[in-house]
């Protein structure tokens, strides 16, 4: 009681602290879910077009944001916003063959090998965040033996909630410490 109401100046830290920490835990994915992504056509071929297509969006959504190969922002490919009207924002990995939809769909004309790799959509909702990926594999015309490498969309999606389940980890441990710190 002594740290958080006794000194003066003692509790506004602990406030703070408290309030970093939810807000923490409401990054931490527990409103996180997993959405399919439907890939039309199912194999793609060069030169063609492919839609990636999430199967469920959360309640109301905000805005979607797909990336190419790692969920980064220099690996952004668009961001759609819903409201206050809807809008698409280019992002770095922008090519100007990528178009995205109300659906939060994203498709991709003129396809060539170099867009082998993962997709990965983040959807933001009122109600919650939905992510997917998808391995897209444009084979190679010169080489029929040829196959995509990479991680499988589960291996992804594992990296990404574990990734945010570390930070509200880290949080807690911070959390936890800051108080014995301020008794020293």
């Amino acid at each position: 009681m002594g740290v958080l109401l006794g000194r003066k100046g003692g509790w506004p830290p602990s406030l703070l602290a408290a309030f970093a920490l939810s807000l923490c835990f409401s990054l931490t994915g527990a409103y996180m879910e997993l959405t399919n992504i439907v890939m039309n056509p199912s194999q793609p071929k060069e030169g063609g077009t492919v839609r990636l297509t999430p199967s469920i969006l959360p309640y109301k959504p905000v805005s979607c944001r797909w990336y190419r190969r790692e969920m980064t922002d220099n690996n952004t490919i668009l961001a759609y916003f819903f409201s206050p009207s809807p809008a698409t924002r280019k992002q770095p990995k922008y090519t100007g063959r990528e178009t995205m939809r109300p659906d939060c769909s994203l498709e991709i004309t003129r396809l060539n090998i170099t867009d082998t790799g993962n997709y990965i959509v983040l959807i933001y909702g009122r109600g919650g965040i939905r992510a997917g990926s998808v391995r897209l594999v444009i084979p190679d015309p010169n080489d029929p033996n040829a196959h995509g490498r990479g991680l499988s969309t589960s291996n992804i999606l594992a990296i990404i909630i574990g990734s945010i389940g570390g930070v509200g980890v880290l949080c807690v441990v911070l959390f936890l410490m800051y108080p014995f710190q301020a008794r020293m």
